[in-house]
């Protein structure tokens, strides 16, 4: 299967557009104006292709060989932050909304141009939509949410590599 044609699908679903409008620093660039923006959206695609270069070695390890798994982590990667309110977790703060939570309704009933959900284009491309909830809420059985979602995951390393090459 040719993941960068799931990407670039989901890449082009209103839902997942709707986060290059979104800050990943929240109200910080506000306050802040020496800040650059930096969005969800860069964020998750970022850390969408971090997670493939940690699934990319654990293959070769041997450590992951189901290659259903690792679609759906690297789906999972892309999709993390797909349920954040704009200004972010202060937003998820003011507005008691839980990203993940919302980010997964997202996935089962936003439609793009063609009515298609994020789910149905999963499933077009045999990749388990379920499975990817689960690595983004964090509950699957074998614990894949932590190359996504753990203390050294996909979405800590994009903060660190980003951060890591701003001036002191």
């Amino acid at each position: 299967m040719d993941l960068e044609k799931v990407f670039n699908e989901i890449k082009e679903h209103p839902a997942f557009e709707r986060l290059g409008h979104i800050s990943q620093l929240g109200i910080k660039p506000l306050i802040y104006k020496s800040l650059k923006k930096r969005t969800r959206k860069d964020h998750s695609e970022r850390a969408a292709k971090i997670s493939e270069q940690i699934t990319t070695v654990l293959k070769e390890k041997g450590c992951l060989k189901d290659d259903s798994e690792i679609y759906a982590i690297n789906v999972a990667a892309l999709l993390h932050d797909l349920g954040h309110p704009s200004f972010s977790h202060t937003g998820e703060r003011i507005g008691k909304i839980d990203h993940k939570q919302k980010g997964i309704e997202i996935m089962k009933t936003w439609k793009d141009k063609n009515g298609n959900t994020i789910d149905d284009i999963l499933e077009k491309y045999g990749i388990n939509p379920e499975l990817v909830k689960r690595i983004i809420k964090k509950e699957d059985e074998k614990c894949l949410w932590s190359i996504v979602g753990g203390k050294f995951g996909a979405d800590k390393l994009e903060y660190v590599l980003v951060d890591s090459k701003k001036p002191l």
